[in-house]
């Protein structure tokens, strides 16, 4: 299980993520390991709680089209957090959606490269679609 996978790797997780978020945008920010982490560690936790909990298929497609109830679940409010933690840090809206696509690629390549997954079509291309959905 994914949420597992994320649970057991969260520091490689983070290592790789803020390498690459770093690399990407925000070597401009001369941040250091802690303030890059600061929130994405409780984001990762608050994901895997909200991946272990099961939920309707109206539920995930309200979510998909960022429907989120009033009294938003715990990664909402993680995110939110994160977001204007970098607002006040002197981020731009383009450097937060970098951290985040990084922070979901490093997930992405490190359970695909540890679990038996065929790399059929269907895996490549859902791997190649969230890359083209992310450029800048």
């Amino acid at each position: 299980m994914l949420a597992d996978f994320i649970e057991q790797n969260v520091q490689t997780i983070l290592d790789d993520w803020r390498q690459f978020a770093d690399r990407l945008a925000l070597s401009d920010r001369h941040l250091s390991a802690a303030e890059l982490e600061n929130s994405a560690r409780d984001m990762l936790s608050s994901i895997v709680d909200d991946m272990r909990h099961d939920q309707s298929e109206q539920r995930r497609a309200d979510k998909s089209h960022g429907d989120v109830p009033d009294n938003a679940p715990q990664i909402t409010r993680s995110a939110r957090l994160h977001a204007q933690s970098r607002f006040a840090q002197g981020f731009t809206i383009d450097h937060v959606v970098v951290e985040y696509r990084a922070l979901r690629a490093s997930v992405t390549h490190h359970w695909l490269r540890s679990v038996a997954v065929s790399h059929d079509h269907g895996v490549t291309d859902l791997v190649r679609f969230n890359e083209s959905m992310d450029q800048p």
